[in-house]
C-alpha cells in the first residue's frame, strides 16, 4: 500500500513537474501578448492600495504588474506571481484619486494591455512620522525621536543652523529608517549652551512625495565634563550595606578588588583589574561621589580576558571575553540615591550593543573598546539628574541569550560618571 502511494506521489510530481517546464518552454517563444488580467476591486491601505484580480487563463502567464509614475518622474513598478491573484502597490502620499495601470507578462516578456485602474489610498505616512517627530538635547548634540507605525523606508531630514563667532551657519542631515521607534543623533556639536539651534525637518519616501517642512523650534546643546578627577573622593560602603532594602555585592573575590572599579586602569592582557562579585546577577554596587553632582553619561569597561592570554599576547588579535565572555555584563540599571525619601530613585536601564554584531573587525572592536568604553545617557532622555551623592549601578544580566544569562555574570573592570558639581 505504501508502494502504491509512494509511486503515485511521484507521478503527480513528475507530470507537475511537466506541466512548469511546458509553461517555461512555450513561453520562451511565444510572442503572442497574454490577455490582461479582470480587476475586481481594491482596498485601501496607507500610501497604497492591495488590487485584487482574476487572473488570465494564459498558459505561459508569469507575473502581474503594475505600474504608475511617481511625483519625481519615474515609473514605479510592482509585481507578483501568477500564483497569487492579488498585488499591493505604494507611493501615494495624498487620500485621493490616483491611475495605475494593470496588465499581465508572460514568460517571454511579452506584456499584455494595459488596464486602467483607479484607486483612492488612505493618506501616506509622511505627515504622521512627520508631525511626531521630537527634537531634543543631548550632549554636545542633539537627537530626534521618531515613531513610524507603518514600518516603511522613509528618509527624514533635518536642517538646522546656528551663529558661531559670528558666523553663520546651516547644514542639513538625512536618516533613512523603517523601524517602528528610531533614535538618531546629530553630533559634535561643540558649541555654547547658550547658543540656540533653529531645526526644521521633513520627510520623503522612497517615491519622491515629501511631506511639509516643519519648524521644530530651538534648541540647545547641553555640556557636561568627566569625574574621572573626582574618582579618589569615591568610597564604597562595606559588602552587606544595605539602603532601602537593597544590599551592596562584594566587589574583592577571587582576583577581583572593589577599589579597582574607580581606579581608571582598564582591564587588559598584562594587568588584571575588575571586580569579582562571585554571585549571580542581579547585584547592586553603591558609590558615594563625595560630594553632590547631576550626572548625565555613564561609561563602563568590560573584564578583557576570561583567563589571561598566552604569553607576549597583547591582546589585540582576539577579542577575549569581550561583549560575549559570560562574566560580562551586559544589561545594567542606574539609580540615585533621594535624600527626600530615603530610597533609591530609578533612572535607566541600559543594553550593551554588542559590537562583535556590527560587522566590525577585532582591532576596531577592541580599540573602541579601550578608548571610549561603553557609554550612556543615565536618563532616558538625555539631561542631568537631580543633585545626588550616591549613585548605584545594578548588574541584570550578561550579552548571552538575548541579554538574559544571569547566573556566573560577575565581573566589571570600570565605571566612570560624567555630569556636573552640584551649585545649591
Amino acid at each position: 500500500m505504501k508502494t502504491k502511494s509512494l509511486l503515485f506521489l511521484l507521478t503527480m510530481a513528475l507530470l507537475f513537474s511537466c506541466e512548469e517546464k511546458g509553461r517555461f518552454a512555450i513561453s520562451e517563444d511565444s510572442k503572442t501578448p497574454p490577455d490582461p488580467p479582470r480587476f475586481l476591486n481594491y482596498k485601501p491601505l496607507v500610501g497604497g492600495a492591495m488590487l485584487y484580480y482574476e487572473l488570465p487563463d494564459v498558459e505561459d502567464l508569469l507575473t502581474i504588474d503594475a505600474e504608475f509614475t511617481a511625483p519625481n518622474g519615474k515609473l514605479v513598478w510592482f509585481s507578483a506571481s501568477y500564483f497569487v491573484d492579488s498585488l499591493a502597490v505604494y507611493g501615494f502620499a495624498e487620500e485621493k484619486e490616483y491611475e495605475i495601470q494593470l496588465y499581465a507578462t508572460n514568460r517571454a516578456g511579452v506584456k499584455s494591455t494595459k488596464v486602467p485602474v483607479k484607486i483612492t489610498p488612505f493618506e501616506s505616512a509622511l505627515p504622521q512620522v512627520t508631525a511626531n517627530i521630537e527634537v531634543k538635547p543631548a550632549v554636545r548634540s542633539f537627537l530626534l525621536d521618531w515613531e513610524n507605525e507603518q514600518k516603511q523606508m522613509l528618509d527624514v531630514y533635518v536642517d538646522f543652523s546656528f551663529t558661531e563667532g559670528g558666523n553663520a551657519k546651516s547644514y542639513t542631515r538625512v536618516f533613512s529608517s523603517n523601524k517602528e521607534i528610531e533614535r538618531q543623533f546629530i553630533l559634535d556639536l561643540d558649541i555654547d549652551e547658550n547658543t540656540p539651534i533653529h531645526v526644521k525637518v521633513w520627510v520623503e519616501d522612497l517615491y519622491g512625495n515629501k511631506s511639509e517642512v516643519v519648524d521644530k523650534g530651538q534648541v540647545f546643546v547641553l555640556q557636561d565634563v568627566s569625574l574621572n578627577d573626582t574618582k579618589p573622593e569615591w568610597s564604597y560602603p562595606l559588602a552587606g550595606t544595605i539602603m532601602d532594602g537593597i544590599v551592596m555585592a562584594n566587589g574583592s573575590n577571587v582576583e577581583g578588588r572593589i577599589y579597582f572599579l574607580s581606579d581608571n586602569i582598564i582591564d587588559h592582557a598584562n594587568i588584571t583589574n575588575f571586580i569579582h562579585t562571585n554571585q549571580a546577577t542581579p547585584w547592586n554596587i553603591f558609590i558615594d561621589l563625595g560630594d553632590y553632582y547631576e550626572l548625565t553619561r555613564i561609561a563602563t569597561w568590560q573584564r578583557r580576558f576570561h583567563s589571561p592570554p598566552s604569553a607576549g599576547d597583547p591582546g589585540h588579535d582576539n577579542l577575549g571575553a569581550l561583549y560575549d565572555n559570560s562574566e560580562n555584563v551586559g544589561r545594567y540599571a542606574m539609580y540615585r540615591w533621594d535624600e527626600d525619601t530615603d530610597s533609591w530613585e530609578f533612572l535607566s536601564e541600559h543594553r550593551i550593543p554588542n559590537l562583535r554584531n556590527m560587522g566590525l573587525g577585532t582591532l576596531e572592536i577592541v580599540t573602541k573598546h579601550y578608548r571610549d568604553g561603553d557609554e550612556a545617557y543615565i536618563l532616558p532622555d538625555p539631561g542631568y539628574t537631580k543633585p545626588t551623592r550616591w549613585f548605584r549601578y545594578e548588574a541584570l544580566a550578561g550579552f548571552q541569550n538575548d541579554y538574559t544569562r544571569q547566573n556566573d555574570i560577575q565581573c566589571l573592570s570600570e565605571l566612570s560618571l560624567f555630569g556636573r558639581k552640584y551649585k545649591p
